[in-house]
């Protein structure tokens, strides 16, 4: 007998059992429930020790094991937050909200979290849905909080009737629960700021609607609850009610009585530049001098550096005077890293026309080329956010982007940092000046020594090859300048592709096989790209199977896998293909270009179509997101909105479809797809449309010219066939 056994034996004789006991297996369903509970437990230690990616782990096992339980969809939102991953949190917290609408507490953090990506309307919807939850009905605290954050998530979306009504509530809240939001530590004195600063709040949302007399007696409300001499300390916000209503009388025409105002709240001697400027604005509107004005503040309140900014912003509007004003601004950037500052600064620079002295600014903010090459050092917080304030400002002037480009085309040298060159070319990307940009960095190219020349001619390359300009790439070498500065093996590395796009196969596996490069994942992976382009699928295959042998690294893994999902699509292995897409998603199911993908393969082979529309919806929906909390004027990617085109195209929406398509058609990456132009005129003809269709058609067949798409895919003959279909 097994000691197990005999154990047992023992027991029921000891208890006076029957030495048989009948025994029911678990069932499955028992058996998976036990072990998600025990995960949950590990999960919920792992947190507590602040293991939080192994939690997380965890965590995860267990809602993938019981999509149904909240508990661990909950936690999973704390601790994605904890580890930074917001768009795992927000997707978390949606679900926990779908569950379980009556839970505030996360539907608050959902709230935050979609204003967090700039998706105020969303937020604002989130957050007046969990007021009416039963759970705040003794969280006074709690549910004044969110009331005041859905009111300002519909500010921040302009949506000001939502906004004035939501205010509205607030001001009612609080007035009915007084003495509740007493018992739970609020003075009478912070419920009156609560007060005035919700009528404050209201007043601007009735002014926005023009709703100016409701808006004046709202203000009112604030100044009353505000200037009370028992709290002395709220007459800062009493003289911000003079600055609103001299914002009020403005918008009203009423330009004596905004001056009026104004000057109640100069008396109080605000720091900010904009009270300044409105001075400014208003003194030119009822004909009066300005400098003298400003110069006469500047005497009596030496000490304050905002009228300083706005007199040398009026100077700088003299003839004549710009050259004194410059070497001033240059020593004022040097000492503040205020936003309103650097954004008087560069908008006086565009309004004089100063695109080269501009550019002088940038250079002392950023480090110089020589700097830029020694061993890199931390850089004070306070440089960050100055050069971080200058950026916002210069990339906010998109307008003035052709002069600072041609002053950079006209410069005998290039003295500018990797830093400079990166806001040059976004702020080109914004305008649509990708001529003068390419003519800028052509001439950067040859200039400076080869460490140098080296790093302009990479701007360029990358500069061309995202324009598509692959004969303009292959003539670079052609440059006697540029031949010399870069090794022969590493122009092999930059030519393959273009080669590959060119249908020059011999030339390209010559290239790439006698490439060289610092990296070999890189000259690796470059390899199986350039077979790719020349639709050679299983020699690409075959290279990707072997760099997962030698490449272990999660981010190497992932790169593969792109890679070899590409290569089975091109074999015409559609399974395998989605399996390599839907195993990246196993690991992050937020991976935008794993979603993309997964949603166009699904849409180009016509099945699953639902599906691929929501996979391609949650990519452009994450890209969104990143791109605004990273602060991107642009928030959205031409290659996605070209999926979702294309998927609404196929499930038969067209007027959807065409939306999206002719956004794309207007982007800078977009404009030059063939891809977008040929999925822009399938909907244009589908919709009757044939002009339409014709001159998109017509754009992807000459985009499909000298490209492996035009080419072994026969697209460009296709998109020719089609233009005859349109005459």
């Amino acid at each position: 007998m097994r000691w197990s056994a005999m154990i047992v034996a023992m027991v029921c004789v000891a208890a006076d059992w029957p030495e048989r006991v009948a025994f029911t297996p678990l069932s499955v369903a028992e058996e998976s429930r036990r072990a998600a509970l025990a995960q949950y437990g590990m999960a919920r230690r792992l947190a507590l020790r602040e293991q939080l990616p192994e939690a997380a782990k965890r965590y995860e096992s267990v809602v993938r094991a019981d999509g149904t339980a909240v508990a661990p969809s909950r936690e999973l939102v704390r601790v994605y937050i904890d580890l930074g991953r917001d768009a795992a949190a927000l997707r978390m917290a949606k679900h926990v909200v779908e569950r379980e609408p009556a839970d505030a507490e996360t539907a608050h953090t959902l709230g935050k979290l979609l204003y967090e990506a700039k998706r105020y309307r969303e937020a604002a919807t989130v957050l007046t849905a969990a007021i009416g939850s039963a759970q705040l009905n003794a969280r006074q605290t709690k549910a004044l909080a969110i009331r005041k954050d859905a009111a300002r998530a519909s500010d921040a979306a302009t949506d000001w009737p939502t906004a004035t009504t939501a205010w509205q509530s607030v001001i009612a809240y609080l007035e009915v629960q007084q003495n509740a939001l007493q018992k739970q530590g609020f003075s009478t004195n912070e419920l009156d700021r609560e007060r005035a600063e919700a009528y404050e709040k209201l007043g601007r949302s009735q002014r926005e609607r023009k709703q100016f007399d409701e808006a004046i007696r709202s203000y009112q409300q604030a100044h009353e609850l505000y200037a009370d001499a028992k709290r002395a300390n709220d007459a800062a916000g009493a003289a911000r009610l003079d600055w609103n209503l001299s914002e009020l009388h403005a918008a009203a025409g009423g330009n004596a009585m905004s001056l009026a105002a104004l000057t109640r709240y100069l008396a109080r001697k605000p720091l900010s530049p904009a009270p300044y400027e409105r001075l400014a604005e208003l003194l030119r509107t009822t004909g009066r001098a300005v400098v003298p004005t400003l110069r006469a503040l500047s005497l009596e309140q030496p000490d304050n550096a905002a009228i300083q900014w706005v007199l040398l912003a009026e100077r700088s509007r003299e003839i004549g005077t710009f050259d004194n004003a410059h070497a001033m601004w240059l020593e004022l950037a040097a000492t503040t890293n205020d936003p309103a500052f650097f954004r008087l600064l560069v908008q006086s620079y565009a309004k004089a026309e100063q695109p080269a002295q501009l550019l002088a600014v940038a250079d002392t903010l950023f480090p110089t080329k020589d700097d830029a090459e020694k061993k890199p050092v931390d850089v004070p917080a306070k440089t960050v956010e100055r050069q971080q304030a200058f950026a916002t400002a210069f990339l906010a002037e998109t307008g003035f982007a052709t002069s600072l480009l041609r002053a950079v085309k006209a410069s005998p040298v290039d003295p500018h940092s990797p830093q400079v060159w990166d806001l040059l070319m976004a702020v080109a990307d914004r305008s649509g000046n990708a001529n003068d940009a390419e003519a800028a960095l052509r001439a950067a190219a040859k200039q400076g020594d080869r460490q140098a020349g080296m790093r302009s001619f990479l701007r360029l390359y990358r500069f061309l090859y995202r324009q598509r300009k692959w004969q303009a790439i292959l003539s670079l070498r052609g440059d006697p300048v540029l031949a010399n500065r870069i090794p022969a093996k590493s122009w092999n590395y930059f030519l393959a592709s273009p080669y590959a796009e060119l249908g020059l196969a011999a030339q390209a596996e010559a290239a790439i096989q006698d490439a060289e490069t610092e990296f070999r994942f890189d000259a690796i992976r470059e390899r199986a790209q350039v077979l790719g382009i020349l639709g050679k699928y299983a020699a690409m295959r075959k290279i990707c199977d072997e760099m997962l042998l030698e490449f272990t690294a999660p981010e190497q893994v992932q790169s593969v896998r792109y890679l070899r999902s590409d290569a089975y699509n091109g074999l015409k292995q559609f399974d395998k293909a989605e399996q390599e897409l839907r195993g990246i998603l196993d690991e992050d199911p937020d991976d935008v270009l794993a979603l993309n993908n997964l949603g166009y393969n699904l849409a180009d082979q016509n099945r699953k179509l639902d599906e691929a529309e929501q996979c391609i919806r949650r990519a452009i929906e994450l890209d969104r997101d990143e791109r605004a909390r990273a602060g991107e004027a642009n928030l959205e990617h031409a290659a996605y909105l070209d999926s979702l085109g294309w998927v609404l195209l196929r499930r038969g929406k067209l007027a959807e479809a065409r939306e999206w398509l002719e956004k794309a058609a207007i982007m800078p990456e977009g404009s030059t797809d063939p891809t977008v132009w040929d999925h822009l005129g399938d909907v244009a003809m589908r919709q009757g449309d044939k002009p339409r269709a014709k001159t998109a058609w017509a754009n992807a067949a000459t985009r499909y010219i000298g490209t492996q798409q035009g080419r072994h895919l026969g697209r460009m003959d296709e998109a020719k066939r089609k233009l005859k279909l349109a005459e």
